[in-house]
């Protein structure tokens, strides 16, 4: 009962009257205190130490890592350098060993008292199905198979029984000329090769010159043989002399001379199969050479078709053997520089000489533009010593066919536009081949480019052209491409100003050509192509031709295109384009 008067007590409280009530804090003692915070110092310092050593560790690993890479770095050098000492000791060995069988058939000639041959080379002819991008096959046929637009020009092969000394007359009139050694000394006799007959309506008039092509057809080819030059020199005809002694030396008398003798036996002389490399540069590419010398556009004129056949099958054979030879050394670039430079050699001869015949023409383009230049353009575009001539030529080949006034081919049908356009792309692609420096070769050579393409759209008209509009769209980028490229490199040089001024006079003539060709009205339609469309009007904003093309392009498509290239530039870039538009 006391407890409870003393809760009503409290109740009767007022707020005045409320006693505060302390709960009391647990105190530790002042050495417990002290110990914990020991414990926490030397936590800390453990973890200090720890990170220490680890930091050391993680560091000696690292030193580790670098040291095992740099290791692996030195021995992939080493490995790289083992392995081009290899390859040219390998190539070395090549040269040993033929010089020691060219010593070892020197002084068995000699030990017989005969004087030593020069070293012999595998020579027949090769069948025609071959093509730029694989080996020549053999083909078992009883007659000389061509390529795309030649198949009415087969000759037929001469029949041969395999009887030793013996063969049978060829088909058609041709001379019986003498090509073994005695039959007294068997030792010596030279094997027989098979041939091809010269056509009788270009020989008919020749006759030493005839002996001496069918000297050149039969020469042997194994290695008991002798070389061409032997056989030449052997001859009882004196031109075939005098052919032996002008293939040895570079005097300017013979050149008119060689050209009147090869006059009936070039259309059908044709290079070995795959050779060696060591065979071929002492023997084909050094023959070929010469053969350089050949007043070729008198050869066209006197021989047609026969010789043009003769010379896609040259440049056929040029091209494989581009192909084959894969070895990146200085021998083996050298050996491609001349197989290209005679092979474009060949090409611009075939396409002047056949210029008056537009059969031939057509049937010329359709079987090489589009097979031999896309790949072999390429292939030469990578040697930097070719490339400048091989665009030029390739360029001037292009505006030839279409320069010509008495030429009326361009119009008659698609064929001649297709495949105009599709060097042209090869063309546009090559530049990537050229390095920075060469910045003024670059624009050059491309400007060219750009002015056939304008001969093409004046000439043929959007008609002929259809809608071949990705090759105008990847030349009108180059042209920024360059403008970019000549603003980055131009440094006040008065020869990039005047470079500069051309793309322009030529942009200004391409891009109206172009808006010929892509209105804007039918392109609302074609969501790719209305990007094309842009893409090129862009292009002309950035070159800022607004002053000049103001006559051949629209203000609202130049708004368009302002617009356009604005929406992606910086300010600094904006400021630069009004200055280029004032």
């Amino acid at each position: 009962m006391g407890q409870e008067d003393n809760f009503d007590d409290l109740d009767d409280l007022s707020d005045s009257d409320v006693v505060n009530i302390n709960v009391p804090v647990v105190q530790y003692e002042p050495s417990t205190q002290q110990r914990l915070e020991a414990a926490l110092g030397e936590v800390r310092i453990v973890r200090s130490i720890l990170d220490r050593q680890r930091q050391a560790h993680e560091k000696e690993l690292q030193e580790l890592r670098n040291q095992v890479k740099s290791t692996d770095e030195a021995k992939s050098s080493k490995v790289a350098e083992l392995q081009s000492e290899l390859d040219r000791l390998k190539t070395e060995l090549v040269f040993i060993q033929n010089e020691a069988q060219l010593s070892k058939h020197s002084f068995d000639h000699q030990k017989r008292g005969k004087p030593a041959p020069a070293q012999s080379v595998q020579a027949s002819i090769p069948h025609s199905t071959a093509s730029v991008s694989r080996s020549p096959e053999a083909k078992r046929s009883s007659e000389w198979a061509l390529r795309d637009g030649f198949e009415g020009l087969a000759f037929p092969v001469t029949p041969r029984k395999p009887i030793k000394r013996k063969r049978d007359s060829m088909n058609g009139d041709s001379f019986q000329s003498k090509l073994t050694s005695p039959r007294s000394n068997s030792k010596t006799s030279v094997p027989e090769s098979t041939s091809v007959p010269i056509p009788t309506n270009v020989a008919k008039t020749i006759d030493n010159r005839y002996i001496i092509a069918e000297i050149v057809l039969h020469y042997p080819g194994d290695g008991d043989g002798k070389l061409l030059i032997d056989v030449l020199a052997d001859s009882p005809v004196p031109e075939a002399r005098d052919l032996a002694l002008a293939l040895t030396t570079s005097s300017p008398d013979s050149f008119s001379m060689i050209s009147g003798i090869f006059r009936s036996g070039i259309c059908v002389l044709k290079l070995p199969p795959r050779l060696p490399v060591l065979e071929y540069q002492k023997s084909i590419l050094g023959f070929m050479r010469k053969l350089a010398i050949l007043d070729v556009i008198a050869v066209m004129e006197s021989c047609g078709p026969e010789l043009v056949a003769a010379c896609r099958h040259l440049i056929e054979q040029h091209c494989i053997e581009i192909d084959d030879l894969q070895q990146d050394t200085p021998y083996v670039t050298e050996i491609k520089r001349e197989l290209g430079t005679k092979a474009f050699e060949l090409l611009g001869i075939v396409a002047h000489g056949i210029r008056e015949d537009e059969n031939l023409i057509i049937q010329f383009w359709k079987a090489y533009t589009l097979s031999f230049a896309e790949k072999t353009l390429s292939n030469q575009l990578s040697i930097a010593t070719t490339r400048e001539s091989v665009i030029v030529l390739a360029t001037g080949i292009i505006s030839q066919g279409l320069g010509e006034p008495d030429l009326e081919f361009k119009t008659r049908s698609g064929l001649e536009s297709r495949i105009i356009l599709r060097l042209v792309k090869i063309l546009a692609d090559s530049v990537r081949y050229l390095r920075p420096e060469e910045v003024l070769t670059l624009l050059n050579l491309r400007l060219e480019v750009l002015e056939v393409l304008g001969y093409i759209l004046q000439y043929m008209g959007p008609n002929s052209l259809g809608m071949n509009t990705s090759v105008v769209s990847r030349l009108v980028r180059g042209i920024a491409a360059h403008y970019e490229i000549m603003i980055q490199y131009r440094n006040g040089n008065q020869e990039l100003a005047a470079v500069a001024g051309k793309i322009t006079d030529v942009s200004v003539r391409l891009l109206y050509y172009l808006r010929t060709l892509c209105p804007q009205a039918p392109l609302a339609s074609n969501r790719r192509m209305r990007q094309t469309h842009n893409e090129n009007l862009l292009v002309m904003a950035r070159i800022g031709l607004c002053e000049k093309a103001g006559e051949f392009i629209s203000s609202t498509a130049i708004a368009q295109a302002r617009d356009m290239l604005e929406a992606s530039m910086t300010m600094d870039e904006a400021d630069a384009l009004d200055e280029c538009m004032k």
